[in-house]
C-alpha cells in the first residue's frame, strides 16, 4: 500500500467513525429525552398517589390499634372465661358433695 492509499483509508475511517459518534450521540440524546418524559411521568404519578398513600397509612395505624386493642380485649375475655369455669367447676364439686352428705342413700 502507498502513502497515498493509507491516507484515503485513514480519511475514509475518520468519516465513518465521525457518522457513527454522531448517530451514536444522537441516539443517545433521544434515550435522554425519552428517560427524562417517562420520568417525569412517573413523578406526577406518584405526586397523585401521595395523598391515597398517606391515608392508606393513617387508616392501616388507625386499624393496627383497633386490633391491638380487639386483642387485649379478647385476652381479657378468654382469661375471665376460664375464671369463671373454675368458679362453676368449684361450685359444681361442692353441691355434689354437699348432695353426698345429704343424701347418701342416692349413692350408686
Amino acid at each position: 500500500m502507498t502513502p497515498e492509499d493509507l491516507a484515503q483509508i485513514t480519511v475514509i475511517i475518520a468519516e465513518r467513525l465521525d457518522r457513527a459518534v454522531e448517530a451514536l450521540t444522537a441516539n443517545l440524546s433521544e434515550v435522554r429525552q425519552e428517560l427524562g418524559i417517562r420520568l417525569d411521568t412517573l413523578n406526577r404519578r406518584f405526586e397523585a398517589q401521595a395523598p391515597t398513600i398517606l391515608s392508606i397509612d393513617q387508616r392501616v395505624g388507625a386499624l393496627v390499634r383497633q386490633s391491638d386493642r380487639l386483642e387485649r380485649d379478647n385476652g381479657a375475655m378468654l382469661a375471665n372465661d376460664a375464671a369463671q369455669q373454675r368458679a362453676f367447676d368449684a361450685l359444681a364439686a361442692r353441691v355434689a358433695k354437699l348432695e353426698r352428705e345429704l343424701h347418701p342413700e342416692q349413692l350408686p
